[in-house]
């Protein structure tokens, strides 16, 4: 009888204990959803910076859910991959941002011949700063730009994607991301983010500061 009750009481622990560790290490899944739109691969294009012409990827939109019941602290959003063989990490880049009619944010894409204006381009690096906590039921949006250590030409080197949020408590969310092939169109267009301020007036111009 006595080693009845041991052996249930061991179990009780080990279903207590398990429960702690859901709760620390899996439970995060289920609680954060990070959901994309609209992403591209394009050429990093700033004259004055060390990654110039290097290849990119941009999530133009980017929502972070807290579907659970207790606020979190976001601190950043990383993303992993893979480059031929090593495994690397690139950390948000905030774009320099150029101004549209309305006051709102946006940045360019061009390959010197069209100009693509993408409205509204809030750097999701500077709006997770913003935000102390990320209360129960909050959605965290804006857009992200991600440097590779590569250039264009080895797009296709490029796998294993993964958007990993981290908060202050070190709880990490990883959401594996697959690699739709019409993402590297604007590669093959030669098209390049240009990180340079510019306004864009009401007929439509662009003038570059």
């Amino acid at each position: 009888m006595i080693e009845i009750l041991s052996l249930i009481s061991a179990g009780s622990a080990l279903i207590i204990v398990l429960y702690f560790l859901k709760d620390r290490y899996f439970s995060w899944k289920s609680e954060i959803e990070i959901d994309i739109e609209n992403t591209f691969f394009s050429i990093f294009k700033s004259p004055e910076n060390t990654l110039t012409d290097k290849l990119g990827i941009g999530f133009y939109h980017l929502t972070i859910v807290n579907h659970s019941k207790m606020p979190y602290t976001i601190k950043s959003l990383e993303l992993k991959y893979m480059l031929k063989n090593t495994r690397k990490t690139a950390d948000s880049f905030v774009i320099i941002t150029g101004e549209l009619p309305n006051g709102n944010p946006a940045i360019i894409q061009s390959n010197d011949i069209d100009n693509i204006v993408l409205m509204n381009w809030r750097n999701l690096r500077s709006e997770i700063g913003k935000y102390s906590l990320l209360d129960p039921g909050t959605v965290l949006s804006g857009s992200a730009f991600f440097i590779f250590d590569c250039g264009p030409s080895e797009v296709n080197e490029v796998h294993g994607l993964e958007l990993v949020l981290v908060d202050y408590r070190k709880k990490r969310y990883k959401q594996t991301i697959k690699i739709e092939e019409n993402w590297k169109t604007p590669i093959r267009k030669g098209f390049y983010i240009l990180n340079r301020k510019f306004v864009v007036k009401e007929d439509s111009s662009i003038h570059f500061l």
